[in-house]
């Protein structure tokens, strides 16, 4: 990998939210060996501006919901956005980042069929974020009463994408 990425992935700041600090914490550490997450980082100005880690997984969804994206199963295939940060200057809206995710699940669909792009948020703050601005649901609840309450966070590819 050239030095100067790799200087630029060094110097990326998102900020000094703890959900911002993990971001890059994990881009820099562990972002180029993932094998179960593939990273796109968009450049600007020879400088990282944001990035996003995409895995497979799966969003568990209600009848109501798998019905709507048009899956029979319950934990329904999905594209997981495992990470998301923009740098905190960035003139980037973080739109892009998820448009991005979004095209690259489109492409994914056509050879495996999964129908959502699927998010963990950070804390609940950061869940707000991805619900008001770009539109992102909860996952269904979990069907034992004891388990936690889910974190995970989805949004239909072709509500999305239109």
């Amino acid at each position: 990998m050239p030095e100067e990425l790799l200087a630029a992935i060094r110097d990326f700041d998102a900020g000094d939210h703890p959900g911002a600090v993990a971001a890059v914490e994990w881009l820099s550490t562990i972002a180029l060996d993932a094998e179960s997450a593939r990273t796109w980082l968009l450049i600007g100005s020879e400088r990282v501006v944001a990035y996003c880690a995409l895995a497979s997984g799966s969003v568990p969804l209600s009848r109501r919901q798998r019905a709507a994206v048009g899956s029979a199963y319950r934990t329904t295939p999905a594209t997981i956005m495992a990470w998301a940060a923009k740098a905190m200057d960035a003139e980037v809206d973080g739109r892009v980042i998820v448009e991005h995710a979004v095209s690259m699940a489109i492409r994914v669909r056509r050879f495996q069929g999964n129908c959502v792009l699927g998010l963990d948020a950070f804390d609940e703050d950061v869940a707000a974020i991805w619900k008001g601005r770009y539109g992102f649901w909860n996952a269904a609840p979990p069907l034992e009463p004891a388990a936690e309450p889910p974190r995970r966070l989805w949004i239909s590819l072709d509500a999305f994408s239109r």
